[in-house]
């Protein structure tokens, strides 16, 4: 937020941080799989990660030296205990996930 002229910065509850997955698949009809598993594996190395930062400002916590991990052991640091939303707790709780992320949109919206 401050990166784009805010008066403050974000925050992230003490008791409320969720750290999500991206998953890399590589489809079986891919017209070109080998360089997309290339591409793949590229994207979990630090100097992949540091592409994500830059352009889409996300990134993987579990690669060692990047900026989402430097961020959640600086958020554990000072105090936040992170839980983490495997994608097969998403499909499993599919619908109580999407009744819950309504709910806060709905709560940030002001409705």
């Amino acid at each position: 937020m401050r990166q784009k002229g805010a008066p403050v910065n974000g925050r992230i509850f003490k008791d409320a941080g969720i750290l999500s997955y991206w998953y890399l698949a590589v489809p079986s009809n891919s017209a070109h799989p080998n360089a997309a598993s290339l591409l793949s594996a590229f994207l979990v190395t630090k100097e992949g990660q540091d592409i994500l930062w830059k352009t889409e400002k996300t990134g993987s916590h579990l690669v060692e030296g990047t900026n989402m991990f430097k961020f959640v052991k600086d958020q554990e640091r000072q105090g936040v205990k992170f839980y983490a939303n495997p994608v097969s707790d998403v499909v499993k709780n599919h619908e109580n996930q999407s009744r819950v992320r309504q709910k806060f949109q709905d709560i940030l919206a002001g409705k």
